[in-house]
């Protein structure tokens, strides 16, 4: 990935129609955003910093890191976020990033990844500079990092870095209000609930339907089918339980299936 001067590092550069200016401009060709780089370098670095990160220490990482590398393997965080880099780097076949900052700038990362369909091409390290670190810690990257430490020690890990695999998980949470139960023959009369109920899981069926019908990503349409099914599914056990107090001679419910 990096082969090492004696002025400092050189990283395998992806951008073979940029130039650098000796005044430190970067001059990119007008082909450069439709070119096909899947036989180029191979294995590009992508750098992302949040510069709000650590109280500002990104600031300071920002700067050191447009000093050694190619400005435009640089991106701050916190001016737009990281879909420009991504797209810039979305035609390598393979690729790694670095990102420097906390579990938020980690975690919105890793989302632009998946929206994007690239997390079986690019691997990513963690520098941690936020106040929420688990992440950084738990992959073996530390609780925090000194920010005095020159930027060829963060590439010097990268390089030497072990790959391993993570698992992202989405977690719904719905909180149903407890119930009192029911006395031995005792029928519940409470046809407004089930009518609010029955109208809000349609509309949660119909917002997450809308959502995968309009859905640009693969993950947009997983994470929308779960809510889906969920909504579904909790319409279902409340019609099974308006139609047992109908076969318990509750007739004033069965307006509610009826609808």
């Amino acid at each position: 990935m990096s082969c090492f001067h004696l002025n400092g590092p050189v990283l395998c550069s992806p951008f073979s129609f940029c130039c650098v200016h000796i005044s430190g401009q970067l001059v990119v060709s007008s082909d450069f955003w439709n070119l096909d780089w899947s036989s180029a370098c191979s294995c590009p670095l992508l750098i992302f910093i949040n510069s709000k990160s650590g109280d500002h220490q990104g600031i300071i990482f920002l700067r050191k890191f447009k000093q050694y590398l190619n400005p435009s393997q640089v991106f701050d965080l916190s001016k737009g976020g990281p879909e420009a880099g991504l797209s810039m780097f979305k035609n390598f076949a393979r690729f790694r990033i670095v990102v420097c900052g906390g579990d938020g700038s980690v975690s919105w990362v890793l989302s632009l990844i998946d929206a994007f369909g690239l997390h079986e091409r690019c691997q990513l390290a963690v520098i941690p500079l936020g106040t929420g670190n688990d992440l950084a810690r738990v992959l073996g990257w530390g609780a925090f990092w000194n920010k005095n430490k020159s930027p060829v020690n963060i590439l010097n890990r990268v390089e030497q870095a072990s790959v391993r695999i993570l698992d992202r998980w989405s977690v719904m949470i719905r909180e149903t209000p407890r119930q009192t139960p029911l006395l031995r023959g005792q029928v519940e009369m409470d046809v407004p609930r089930f009518e609010a109920a029955a109208i809000q899981h349609l509309e949660s069926a119909t917002i997450e339907l809308n959502k995968i019908l309009k859905a640009k990503y693969p993950t947009e349409i997983i994470i929308a089918t779960r809510f889906l099914c969920s909504a579904v599914e909790d319409f279902v056990v409340d019609i099974v339980k308006a139609w047992s107090q109908i076969k318990q001679n509750n007739t004033a419910i069965e307006s509610v299936i009826l609808k």
